[in-house]
């Protein structure tokens, strides 16, 4: 009767060990097949964007453009813009802004319809060709407005 109730006793340990690891695995398994959490920040909810920049552009035929952009809460715009080395006319433009549609670009159209395209990173605008994509070019920062 003592080997009998030795037996049971084993054996139920064992079937007790069993399920507890059946049941660890299946929680590991569980922990490993959850989908990683996607990050939904953009520069549109995630970096306060409104303010002033300004920084020094490439030119073609002067020293650099010195532009001074404003962006306001109503998503209006101004701009300033010194041509460095040719003159000290300083031309001045509003318009007003939309995001694109990945929330990290800025669409700008002045008052003539004009389209200007930057995008929007931690404490800069930086400036984009015509079509919205980065400017090829050596120094990437000589494309950046600092904001002030």
């Amino acid at each position: 009767m003592k080997n009998v109730f030795l037996i049971a006793a084993v054996a139920g340990l064992i079937f007790a060990n069993c399920k507890s690891t059946k049941e660890e695995s299946v929680a590991v398994a569980d922990e490993q097949t959850e989908e990683p959490a996607i990050d939904m920040s953009t520069a549109k909810n995630s970096i306060e964007y409104l303010g002033t920049y300004k920084g020094v552009v490439p030119c073609a035929d002067c020293e650099g453009i010195e532009t001074v952009i404003t962006l306001n809460p109503d998503e209006s715009y101004n701009i300033k813009e010194t041509y460095l080395g040719k003159s000290d006319n300083v031309f001045e433009d509003v318009g007003s802004f939309d995001w694109m549609d990945d929330g990290n670009r800025l669409k700008l159209e002045d008052t003539d319809s004009n389209v200007r395209f930057f995008t929007v990173a931690d404490g800069k605008l930086i400036m984009l060709d015509m079509e919205g994509n980065p400017i090829e070019s050596v120094n990437d920062k000589n494309y950046e407005l600092i904001k002030q």
